[in-house]
Protein backbone atom coordinates (compact mmCIF):
# COMPACT_ATOMS: atom_id res chain seq x y z
CA UNK A 1 0.00 0.00 0.00
CA UNK A 2 1.36 3.33 -1.25
CA UNK A 3 1.68 5.91 1.87
CA UNK A 4 0.09 9.26 0.53
CA UNK A 5 3.14 11.89 1.04
CA UNK A 6 1.39 14.48 2.83
CA UNK A 7 0.31 12.22 5.46
CA UNK A 8 4.61 11.15 5.95
CA UNK A 9 5.86 14.49 5.14
CA UNK A 10 2.74 16.04 7.85
CA UNK A 11 3.34 13.94 10.90
CA UNK A 12 5.00 15.69 13.88
CA UNK A 13 6.28 14.16 16.99
CA UNK A 14 4.32 11.66 18.30
CA UNK A 15 2.68 13.57 21.63
CA UNK A 16 4.20 11.35 24.86
CA UNK A 17 1.26 9.41 24.85
CA UNK A 18 -0.88 6.72 23.13
CA UNK A 19 -4.79 6.65 23.08
CA UNK A 20 -5.80 3.21 24.56
CA UNK A 21 -7.93 1.15 22.78
CA UNK A 22 -12.30 1.55 23.34
CA UNK A 23 -12.04 5.06 23.99
CA UNK A 24 -9.68 5.46 27.64
CA UNK A 25 -7.61 7.35 28.90
CA UNK A 26 -4.30 8.19 26.77
CA UNK A 27 -1.23 6.03 28.04
CA UNK A 28 1.56 8.09 28.62
CA UNK A 29 4.78 6.60 26.47
CA UNK A 30 6.69 6.06 29.40
CA UNK A 31 4.03 3.36 29.86
CA UNK A 32 4.77 1.65 26.90
CA UNK A 33 5.44 -2.48 27.05
CA UNK A 34 7.37 -4.32 24.42
CA UNK A 35 7.66 -8.05 25.94
CA UNK A 36 6.64 -6.76 29.13
CA UNK A 37 9.95 -4.35 29.38
CA UNK A 38 9.98 -0.56 29.14
CA UNK A 39 11.71 1.25 26.29
CA UNK A 40 15.30 1.67 28.76
CA UNK A 41 15.45 -2.01 29.03
CA UNK A 42 15.81 -2.20 25.12
CA UNK A 43 17.61 0.76 24.57
CA UNK A 44 20.39 -1.00 27.34
CA UNK A 45 19.59 -4.35 25.95
CA UNK A 46 20.80 -3.14 22.31
CA UNK A 47 24.17 -1.97 23.83
CA UNK A 48 25.13 -5.01 25.89
CA UNK A 49 23.54 -7.88 23.68
CA UNK A 50 25.89 -9.74 21.36
CA UNK A 51 23.81 -12.48 20.09
CA UNK A 52 21.95 -11.97 16.32
CA UNK A 53 18.79 -12.94 18.35
CA UNK A 54 18.87 -10.61 21.36
CA UNK A 55 19.98 -7.56 19.31
CA UNK A 56 16.68 -8.90 16.50
CA UNK A 57 14.45 -8.89 19.30
CA UNK A 58 15.97 -5.11 20.11
CA UNK A 59 15.24 -3.88 16.40
CA UNK A 60 11.74 -5.17 16.82
CA UNK A 61 11.32 -3.23 20.48
CA UNK A 62 12.76 0.04 18.51
CA UNK A 63 10.60 -0.31 15.59
CA UNK A 64 7.54 -0.59 18.00
CA UNK A 65 8.24 2.19 20.27
CA UNK A 66 9.55 4.12 17.40
CA UNK A 67 6.12 4.76 15.91
CA UNK A 68 5.05 5.09 19.60
CA UNK A 69 7.17 8.46 20.47
CA UNK A 70 10.40 7.39 20.75
CA UNK A 71 11.35 7.93 16.66
CA UNK A 72 14.70 9.67 17.66
CA UNK A 73 15.70 7.74 20.69
CA UNK A 74 15.06 4.70 18.45
CA UNK A 75 16.37 5.81 15.40
CA UNK A 76 19.89 6.57 17.45
CA UNK A 77 19.59 2.94 19.34
CA UNK A 78 19.27 1.26 15.46
CA UNK A 79 22.34 2.99 14.08
CA UNK A 80 24.43 2.04 16.85
CA UNK A 81 23.80 -1.34 16.58
CA UNK A 82 24.22 -0.82 12.35
CA UNK A 83 27.82 1.09 13.23
CA UNK A 84 28.98 -2.80 13.97
CA UNK A 85 28.12 -4.16 10.55
CA UNK A 86 30.77 -3.53 7.46
CA UNK A 87 29.17 -3.73 4.42
CA UNK A 88 30.09 -7.22 4.16
CA UNK A 89 26.95 -8.29 6.56
CA UNK A 90 24.60 -6.76 3.39
CA UNK A 91 24.28 -10.14 1.86
CA UNK A 92 20.46 -10.31 2.64
CA UNK A 93 19.91 -14.03 1.85
CA UNK A 94 20.22 -14.15 5.46
CA UNK A 95 22.47 -17.37 5.74
CA UNK A 96 24.38 -15.38 8.57
CA UNK A 97 23.80 -14.20 11.79
CA UNK A 98 25.21 -10.92 10.26
CA UNK A 99 23.39 -10.57 7.89
CA UNK A 100 19.97 -10.98 9.57
CA UNK A 101 20.99 -8.63 12.00
CA UNK A 102 21.69 -6.07 9.23
CA UNK A 103 18.39 -6.81 7.53
CA UNK A 104 16.08 -6.71 10.75
CA UNK A 105 17.97 -3.25 11.19
CA UNK A 106 17.03 -2.21 7.69
CA UNK A 107 12.80 -3.47 7.68
CA UNK A 108 13.14 -1.65 11.88
CA UNK A 109 14.43 1.98 10.71
CA UNK A 110 12.17 1.82 7.46
CA UNK A 111 9.53 1.54 9.99
CA UNK A 112 10.15 4.53 11.69
CA UNK A 113 9.32 6.78 8.72
CA UNK A 114 10.85 9.74 6.76
CA UNK A 115 11.17 11.64 9.86
CA UNK A 116 13.92 9.42 11.26
CA UNK A 117 16.36 10.57 8.02
CA UNK A 118 18.12 13.62 9.85
CA UNK A 119 19.00 11.54 12.42
CA UNK A 120 20.85 8.80 9.86
CA UNK A 121 22.22 11.75 7.79
CA UNK A 122 23.73 13.55 11.05
CA UNK A 123 25.72 10.12 11.63
CA UNK A 124 27.24 9.22 8.57
CA UNK A 125 30.94 10.10 9.49
CA UNK A 126 30.58 6.45 10.62
CA UNK A 127 31.79 4.39 7.28
CA UNK A 128 29.40 1.79 8.16
CA UNK A 129 26.20 4.35 9.26
CA UNK A 130 26.85 6.12 5.81
CA UNK A 131 26.81 2.45 4.02
CA UNK A 132 23.47 1.25 5.97
CA UNK A 133 21.82 5.10 4.75
CA UNK A 134 23.26 4.24 1.47
CA UNK A 135 20.43 1.36 1.63
CA UNK A 136 17.80 2.88 2.77
CA UNK A 137 17.70 6.05 0.96
CA UNK A 138 19.64 5.11 -2.45
CA UNK A 139 19.41 1.07 -3.18
CA UNK A 140 15.58 0.80 -1.91
CA UNK A 141 14.41 4.43 -2.91
CA UNK A 142 11.73 5.62 -1.64
CA UNK A 143 10.02 9.14 -2.62
CA UNK A 144 9.07 10.21 1.07
CA UNK A 145 13.18 9.14 2.37
CA UNK A 146 14.33 11.26 -0.75
CA UNK A 147 12.14 13.99 0.07
CA UNK A 148 13.18 14.01 3.81
CA UNK A 149 16.76 14.18 2.69
CA UNK A 150 16.40 17.55 0.54
CA UNK A 151 14.97 18.57 3.52
CA UNK A 152 17.89 18.03 5.73
CA UNK A 153 20.46 20.42 3.45
CA UNK A 154 23.36 17.97 3.51
CA UNK A 155 24.99 18.66 0.29
CA UNK A 156 26.34 15.60 -1.00
CA UNK A 157 23.14 13.32 -0.11
CA UNK A 158 20.36 16.29 -1.21
CA UNK A 159 21.89 16.44 -4.60
CA UNK A 160 21.70 12.56 -5.00
CA UNK A 161 18.62 12.44 -3.44
CA UNK A 162 17.19 15.03 -6.01
CA UNK A 163 18.13 13.14 -8.75
CA UNK A 164 16.80 9.90 -7.38
CA UNK A 165 13.46 11.66 -6.98
CA UNK A 166 12.83 13.57 -10.44
CA UNK A 167 14.24 10.40 -12.58
CA UNK A 168 12.27 7.58 -10.43
CA UNK A 169 9.28 9.47 -8.57
CA UNK A 170 8.35 13.11 -10.00
CA UNK A 171 4.59 11.68 -9.72
CA UNK A 172 4.79 11.77 -5.65
CA UNK A 173 5.10 15.75 -5.96
CA UNK A 174 1.68 16.12 -7.08
CA UNK A 175 0.43 14.83 -3.20
CA UNK A 176 2.79 17.81 -1.41
CA UNK A 177 0.19 20.44 -0.26
CA UNK A 178 0.42 23.90 1.07
CA UNK A 179 3.60 24.27 3.59
CA UNK A 180 5.00 21.29 2.76
CA UNK A 181 4.88 21.79 -0.97
CA UNK A 182 6.31 25.53 -0.21
CA UNK A 183 9.08 24.05 2.29
CA UNK A 184 10.15 21.70 -0.41
CA UNK A 185 10.34 24.30 -3.06
CA UNK A 186 12.22 26.21 -0.58
CA UNK A 187 14.53 23.36 0.07
CA UNK A 188 15.34 23.31 -3.76
CA UNK A 189 16.06 26.78 -4.05
CA UNK A 190 18.44 26.61 -1.32
CA UNK A 191 19.96 23.97 -3.05
CA UNK A 192 20.37 25.99 -6.41
CA UNK A 193 21.24 29.04 -5.21
CA UNK A 194 24.65 27.88 -2.88
CA UNK A 195 25.30 25.11 -5.52
CA UNK A 196 24.77 26.81 -9.05
CA UNK A 197 28.20 27.59 -9.40
CA UNK A 198 29.60 24.06 -7.98
CA UNK A 199 27.02 21.38 -8.77
CA UNK A 200 27.18 19.07 -11.73
CA UNK A 201 25.15 20.62 -14.26
CA UNK A 202 22.35 17.91 -14.70
CA UNK A 203 21.63 17.65 -10.80
CA UNK A 204 20.77 21.59 -11.35
CA UNK A 205 18.60 20.49 -13.63
CA UNK A 206 16.65 17.88 -12.27
CA UNK A 207 16.12 20.97 -9.15
CA UNK A 208 14.73 22.83 -11.61
CA UNK A 209 12.17 19.68 -12.84
CA UNK A 210 10.82 19.26 -9.80
CA UNK A 211 10.19 22.66 -9.34
CA UNK A 212 8.27 22.94 -12.75
CA UNK A 213 6.82 20.04 -11.65
CA UNK A 214 4.79 22.05 -9.26
CA UNK A 215 3.57 24.67 -11.96
CA UNK A 216 2.02 27.78 -11.48
CA UNK A 217 1.73 26.94 -7.85
CA UNK A 218 5.62 27.28 -7.62
CA UNK A 219 5.30 30.73 -9.33
CA UNK A 220 6.42 31.92 -5.23
CA UNK A 221 9.88 31.16 -6.38
CA UNK A 222 9.97 33.13 -9.42
CA UNK A 223 11.77 36.29 -7.72
CA UNK A 224 13.99 34.01 -5.90
CA UNK A 225 15.08 31.80 -9.04
CA UNK A 226 15.59 34.10 -12.28
CA UNK A 227 18.60 35.92 -10.93
CA UNK A 228 20.11 32.12 -10.20
CA UNK A 229 19.12 31.05 -13.73
CA UNK A 230 20.65 34.03 -15.03
CA UNK A 231 24.10 33.54 -13.33
CA UNK A 232 23.46 29.76 -14.15
CA UNK A 233 23.13 31.03 -17.87
CA UNK A 234 26.33 32.65 -17.54
CA UNK A 235 28.74 30.86 -16.11
CA UNK A 236 27.91 27.04 -16.99
CA UNK A 237 28.70 27.02 -20.42
CA UNK A 238 24.94 25.85 -21.18
CA UNK A 239 24.05 24.84 -24.94
CA UNK A 240 21.37 25.32 -27.38
CA UNK A 241 19.32 22.13 -25.59
CA UNK A 242 20.43 23.59 -22.07
CA UNK A 243 18.81 26.64 -22.32
CA UNK A 244 15.94 24.69 -24.62
CA UNK A 245 15.42 22.84 -21.22
CA UNK A 246 15.53 26.05 -18.97
CA UNK A 247 12.91 28.06 -21.28
CA UNK A 248 10.73 24.66 -20.90
CA UNK A 249 10.81 25.03 -17.32
CA UNK A 250 9.95 28.86 -16.89
CA UNK A 251 7.33 27.87 -19.18
CA UNK A 252 5.95 25.37 -16.76
CA UNK A 253 6.35 28.15 -13.55
CA UNK A 254 4.17 30.67 -15.74
CA UNK A 255 6.68 33.55 -15.67
CA UNK A 256 5.21 36.59 -16.83
CA UNK A 257 6.46 38.29 -20.30
CA UNK A 258 8.40 41.08 -18.40
CA UNK A 259 10.71 38.40 -16.85
CA UNK A 260 10.55 35.87 -19.60
CA UNK A 261 11.17 38.09 -22.37
CA UNK A 262 14.80 38.84 -21.81
CA UNK A 263 15.44 35.09 -20.97
CA UNK A 264 14.29 34.47 -24.74
CA UNK A 265 16.15 37.14 -26.13
CA UNK A 266 19.44 35.93 -24.69
CA UNK A 267 18.32 32.80 -25.78
CA UNK A 268 18.16 33.88 -29.37
CA UNK A 269 21.38 35.61 -29.60
CA UNK A 270 22.85 32.69 -28.67
CA UNK A 271 21.45 30.48 -31.21
CA UNK A 272 22.70 33.67 -33.60
CA UNK A 273 26.24 33.58 -32.99
CA UNK A 274 26.60 30.12 -32.74
CA UNK A 275 24.87 30.08 -36.32
CA UNK A 276 27.52 32.25 -37.38
CA UNK A 277 30.27 30.09 -35.97
CA UNK A 278 29.29 27.10 -38.53
CA UNK A 279 27.61 25.48 -35.18
CA UNK A 280 24.35 23.82 -36.92
CA UNK A 281 23.25 21.65 -33.52
CA UNK A 282 19.69 21.01 -33.19
CA UNK A 283 19.23 21.30 -36.97
CA UNK A 284 16.69 18.18 -37.72
CA UNK A 285 16.70 17.64 -41.71
CA UNK A 286 13.46 15.04 -42.33
CA UNK A 287 12.20 13.92 -45.81
CA UNK A 288 8.82 13.53 -47.05
CA UNK A 289 6.56 12.19 -49.68
CA UNK A 290 5.08 14.59 -51.96
CA UNK A 291 2.51 13.03 -54.26
CA UNK A 292 1.72 14.90 -57.51
CA UNK A 293 -0.14 14.01 -60.68
CA UNK A 294 1.42 14.38 -63.92
CA UNK A 295 1.18 13.70 -67.54
CA UNK A 296 3.44 10.37 -69.23
CA UNK A 297 3.36 9.53 -72.66
CA UNK A 298 3.00 5.71 -73.17
CA UNK A 299 5.21 3.40 -75.88
CA UNK A 300 2.18 3.38 -77.76
CA UNK A 301 2.10 7.53 -77.88
CA UNK A 302 -0.89 7.20 -75.89
CA UNK A 303 -0.80 9.80 -73.57
CA UNK A 304 -2.10 9.33 -69.69
CA UNK A 305 -2.48 10.85 -66.56
CA UNK A 306 -0.14 9.06 -63.66
CA UNK A 307 0.53 9.99 -59.82
CA UNK A 308 4.00 10.08 -59.37
CA UNK A 309 6.20 11.30 -56.38
CA UNK A 310 9.12 12.85 -54.91
CA UNK A 311 11.12 12.61 -52.05
CA UNK A 312 11.45 16.43 -50.48
CA UNK A 313 13.99 17.53 -47.90
CA UNK A 314 13.28 19.74 -45.46
CA UNK A 315 14.08 20.47 -41.86
CA UNK A 316 11.86 20.07 -38.51
CA UNK A 317 12.01 23.56 -35.73
CA UNK A 318 15.52 23.99 -34.35
CA UNK A 319 16.14 25.82 -31.09
CA UNK A 320 16.19 29.23 -32.75
CA UNK A 321 13.03 28.83 -34.46
CA UNK A 322 11.28 27.66 -30.82
CA UNK A 323 12.71 30.55 -28.94
CA UNK A 324 10.87 32.70 -31.49
CA UNK A 325 7.75 31.09 -31.64
CA UNK A 326 8.06 31.81 -27.93
CA UNK A 327 8.51 35.26 -28.35
CA UNK A 328 5.29 35.43 -30.68
CA UNK A 329 3.50 34.56 -27.98
CA UNK A 330 4.41 37.53 -25.68
CA UNK A 331 2.96 40.08 -28.37
CA UNK A 332 3.65 43.73 -27.67
CA UNK A 333 5.91 42.82 -24.52
CA UNK A 334 8.36 41.47 -27.00
CA UNK A 335 9.17 44.89 -28.86
CA UNK A 336 12.25 44.49 -27.57
CA UNK A 337 13.75 41.68 -29.97
CA UNK A 338 12.71 43.04 -32.77
CA UNK A 339 16.04 44.35 -33.93
CA UNK A 340 17.05 40.93 -33.14
CA UNK A 341 14.20 39.09 -35.14
CA UNK A 342 15.33 40.91 -38.21
CA UNK A 343 18.80 39.60 -37.74
CA UNK A 344 17.55 36.00 -37.50
CA UNK A 345 15.00 36.90 -40.79
CA UNK A 346 18.32 37.90 -42.74
CA UNK A 347 20.63 34.78 -41.67
CA UNK A 348 17.32 32.10 -41.92
CA UNK A 349 15.75 29.91 -44.08
CA UNK A 350 12.21 29.71 -45.51
CA UNK A 351 11.38 28.00 -42.21
CA UNK A 352 12.79 30.66 -39.88
CA UNK A 353 11.75 33.47 -41.24
CA UNK A 354 7.97 32.05 -41.69
CA UNK A 355 8.85 31.94 -37.98
CA UNK A 356 9.52 35.18 -37.64
CA UNK A 357 7.16 37.26 -39.65
CA UNK A 358 4.41 35.65 -37.48
CA UNK A 359 6.45 36.72 -34.16
CA UNK A 360 6.73 40.36 -35.83
CA UNK A 361 2.96 40.26 -36.59
CA UNK A 362 2.48 39.29 -32.53
CA UNK A 363 4.26 41.88 -31.56
CA UNK A 364 1.97 44.50 -34.06
CA UNK A 365 2.50 48.66 -34.21
CA UNK A 366 6.12 48.55 -32.15
CA UNK A 367 7.42 46.06 -35.30
CA UNK A 368 7.55 48.99 -37.44
CA UNK A 369 11.03 48.63 -38.13
CA UNK A 370 10.63 45.51 -39.56
CA UNK A 371 8.31 46.13 -42.56
CA UNK A 372 10.92 46.39 -45.08
CA UNK A 373 11.79 42.84 -44.89
CA UNK A 374 8.14 42.17 -44.56
CA UNK A 375 7.25 43.91 -47.94
CA UNK A 376 10.18 41.36 -49.17
CA UNK A 377 8.94 38.35 -47.53
CA UNK A 378 5.13 39.04 -49.17
CA UNK A 379 6.58 38.60 -52.52
CA UNK A 380 8.36 35.23 -51.52
CA UNK A 381 7.74 32.03 -53.48
CA UNK A 382 7.17 29.78 -50.15
CA UNK A 383 3.75 30.18 -49.70
CA UNK A 384 3.24 29.94 -46.17
CA UNK A 385 5.76 32.74 -45.58
CA UNK A 386 3.90 34.94 -47.96
CA UNK A 387 0.77 34.60 -45.99
CA UNK A 388 2.60 35.15 -42.91
CA UNK A 389 4.38 38.02 -43.93
CA UNK A 390 0.91 39.66 -45.61
CA UNK A 391 -0.63 38.69 -42.37
CA UNK A 392 2.06 40.68 -40.17
CA UNK A 393 2.34 44.04 -42.44
CA UNK A 394 -1.80 44.04 -41.66
CA UNK A 395 -1.41 44.17 -38.38
CA UNK A 396 1.28 46.20 -38.16
CA UNK A 397 0.02 48.71 -39.98
CA UNK A 398 -3.55 48.68 -38.35
CA UNK A 399 -5.22 47.56 -41.39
Amino acid sequence: MRWSIAILLSIISVPNCTVAAGGKSPVKKEDLRYKGKVFSYWQEHARTELSAEGRIDALHAMAAFGVRGYRQEAAAVILDIVKEYSEQAYGFEGKTPDEKVVAEALWSYRKLGPKAVPVLIERTANPNVKYFAEFILFVDESAPFLIEAILTGHKVVRARAIVGLAIRYPEYLDELQGKDRQRFINALLDFIKEDSKNADKSTLFQSLTLIGRFGPKAKSAIPALLPVLKEIIQHNDLNRADRQFVMERMKELDVDSKRLVPFLIEFLQYNLDEEKKGNREGVVTIHERKDRIKQVTLPSGKKVRQTVYEMVQSRALNHKDKVIHELAKHGAHAKQAVPLLISAYKAGDELTRTRVAEALGAIDAPAKSALPILREASKSEDEELRQAAVAAIKKIEGE
